[in-house]
């Protein structure tokens, strides 16, 4: 368990720079809207499934622990693939300049 605190504490600051890079927030505080809906659909998909478990179904915390942490690396793999994927458009962009 001490191995699992460890590595979610050193996920987090991970996961907040690619959250930002994902959606693209600048100094302006404008970001896109389009990934804005999908990541605040991702944090209320997270949020309803905590109050499915814990509430309606009555799941075993470590059940929950285990489903949350798989769904956020799934959307982590998605938002890091999405931003290599800008990463390399933005550098084949600057290359024909």
């Amino acid at each position: 368990m001490e191995v699992y605190i460890i590595l979610a504490v050193l996920y987090f600051p991970y996961f907040i720079w690619l959250s930002l890079t994902y959606i693209r927030y600048n100094k302006d505080g404008i970001g896109d809207s389009k990934r804005k809906g999908k990541y605040v659909g991702f944090l209320l998909t997270i949020s309803s499934f905590h109050f499915i478990s814990n509430i309606l179904f009555d799941l075993k915390a470590s059940y929950g622990l285990m489903i949350t942490t798989l769904l956020v690396l799934l959307f982590s793999i998605y938002m890091l693939r999405v931003v290599v994927k800008d990463k390399k458009l933005l550098a084949v962009i600057e290359e024909k300049i």
